[in-house]
């Protein structure tokens, strides 16, 4: 897993699983995605992308860091812990 601050720096490929609150360039070359309406549902879907991601066999997941406001702290946090295993 890669974190990225913007969605241009995820790099767009058929085994490829995006997710965040903005859509990468040439999404439809992303295998799996996922662009949440906010913070929240970011969080809400998290888990749920990575089980997709596993099942369809991923190679990578970028996933997009979000401002520390509100559950962004959390947020960013569970991203960390993930992107650090």
């Amino acid at each position: 897993m890669c974190l990225v601050e913007d969605a241009s720096d995820a790099r767009v490929a058929p085994d490829v699983g995006y997710i965040g609150l903005d859509a990468p360039e040439n999404e439809e070359a992303v295998g799996m995605l996922h662009v949440a309406s906010g913070r929240e549902s970011y969080a809400h879907d998290l888990f749920a992308f990575f089980r997709n991601c596993d099942r369809e066999g991923c190679s990578v997941i970028y996933a997009q860091t979000v401002s520390d406001e509100g559950v962004g702290r959390a947020l960013n946090d569970r991203l960390a812990r993930a992107a650090a295993r």
